[in-house]
């Protein structure tokens, strides 16, 4: 049996397309965990509707404690062999659950994953085609691509057995909380096999992306919950003396710090100039790193605002 956990915070507009994907599944074999975090719109009132339409739906509704706390809670009621997670304003192919349990059981795979589609309010595009070429990879090469290549960190794109999630807590507060488990959850993975059809639909909402405005707590707190996620994976990559993920997890670090530097105030700033040149020295070790890159991380010690102007006009 597969455990599909569902998210819901507040997505009354678009719940009844994701349940309808899910309970519409070819594979028939599976649970659906659905758990409302403290909405404060009617997505409680449809969670329970659908929990009275299939005996498979199971409900649980919980005050508003974040997203790592749902996941975790999921974690903990799912009763099947295999863990697959759906964004409650997502939805899914009608094959999904199929595909990716097929590709699991035909292959020697530990861990199976697929592109996706974006939807931006309506407008449909294969998003992850660039990203998710067919093809059989191992931990290192994913590692290398999740710190260039964002959407590999998260987890609604993926198929594992629920035994890979048996020490794993994603972390309360953060907003990178499925990138903070990743590192854990890929241990045990040495072959993971990608398919390029896009079986998930991600949903972006255009207003939400366009309108956001960055100030200088939100650049703080994006700051901060980057570094705890990436330090840690760093000081592991130390300990198994792999320069070249060290290097490639403190370059995203140091890219973060160099884009966001712009909207904290001088005062501020002091203690991510600190943290800037540390883990600059691990870009600057590595031979893998081109010179050409290395020289933006020197100008980058240098001036953050003077990087930013430098990529403007690469």
């Amino acid at each position: 049996m597969i455990s599909i956990i569902v998210p819901v915070y507040n997505v009354e507009k678009y719940f009844e397309e994701c349940m309808e994907s899910l309970i519409g599944q070819t594979y028939e074999d599976f649970e659906i965990i659905v758990i409302n975090d403290g909405s404060t719109d009617g997505s409680a009132i449809l969670c329970d509707g659908w929990a009275e339409k299939d005996s498979r739906v199971r409900v649980f509704h919980q005050e508003n404690k974040g997203l790592s706390a749902v996941r975790n809670r999921g974690l903990e009621l799912a009763r099947g062999e295999y863990i697959v997670w759906v964004d409650g304003d997502d939805y899914v192919d009608k094959c999904y659950l199929e595909k990716l349990s097929d590709a699991y059981k035909s292959t020697e795979a530990d861990m199976i994953m697929c592109s996706f589609y974006t939807d931006t309010d309506g407008l449909v595009e294969h998003r992850g085609k660039d990203l998710f070429p067919a093809e059989e990879i191992d931990r290192q090469t994913f590692l290398e691509r999740l710190y260039v290549q964002g959407m590999y960190s998260v987890v609604w794109n993926k198929f594992l057995p629920r035994e890979a999630y048996r020490e794993i807590r994603f972390p309360a507060g953060r907003v990178f909380e499925d990138s903070s488990v990743m590192l854990q959850l890929t241990k045990k993975c040495n072959r993971i096999l990608i398919l390029e059809e896009p079986l998930y639909y991600y949903r972006r909402h255009k207003a939400s992306i366009t309108l956001q405005t960055r100030d200088e707590a939100k650049s703080i707190k994006y700051l901060n919950d980057n570094y705890l996620w990436l330090k840690e994976d760093i000081e592991q990559y130390r300990e198994e003396n792999n320069t070249v993920l060290a290097a490639l997890a403190s370059r995203r670090l140091c890219n973060t710090i160099i884009e966001y530097s712009g909207e904290i105030h001088k005062e501020n700033l002091a203690k991510w100039k600190k943290l800037y040149n540390v883990y600059k020295k691990e870009i600057l070790r590595c031979k893998e790193v081109p010179l050409q890159s290395k020289l933006k991380y020197v100008v980058g010690g240098i001036s953050f605002s003077l990087c930013r102007r430098i990529q403007k006009m690469i």
